[in-house]
């Protein structure tokens, strides 16, 4: 079983400005990024994920929540995946994943940034990865 909390502390986080420019998300704040691809690291075609994200996007907007452009990925770049960047409320951040299948989303404010996880357990080994195929839209 990987690792995911070593993993999501490694990887780097972006959010874009309202100007187009892009900047580490440490900067910003406090935001959640969340996204809907690859629901349990489970690797999905990219037609798939472009869909779970529009799914996101929307889910988002008819709650009124602002979003701005957000991407987070390995530092290799082997592993990337954009999302949105959105004002964090625990309760519906940790929502939200569970409806995405996520296993956290990363929570930036005042330069520092921390794990928000989809269940109460802080270990991740509860999570199972689905098998290849699967794909349960919200």
């Amino acid at each position: 079983m990987p690792d995911w909390e070593r993993i999501y502390r490694q990887a780097r986080y972006r959010v874009q400005g309202a100007d187009g420019s892009w900047r580490d998300a440490r900067l910003a704040g406090p935001l959640a990024l969340v996204t809907a691809w690859n629901p349990r690291s489970q690797a999905l075609p990219a037609v798939v994920n472009r869909i779970r994200d529009r799914q996101l996007a929307a889910w988002l907007d008819r709650r009124g929540i602002p979003r701005l452009a957000a991407v987070g990925g390995s530092r290799d770049r082997r592993w990337c995946e954009p999302g949105w960047a959105i004002p964090h409320r625990q309760a519906r951040t940790i929502t939200l994943l569970r409806v995405f299948a996520q296993h956290a989303a990363w929570v930036v404010h005042a330069g520092r940034g921390r794990l928000v996880w989809s269940t109460p357990v802080v270990a991740p080994a509860v999570f199972r990865i689905p098998s290849p195929g699967f794909y349960s839209g919200p």
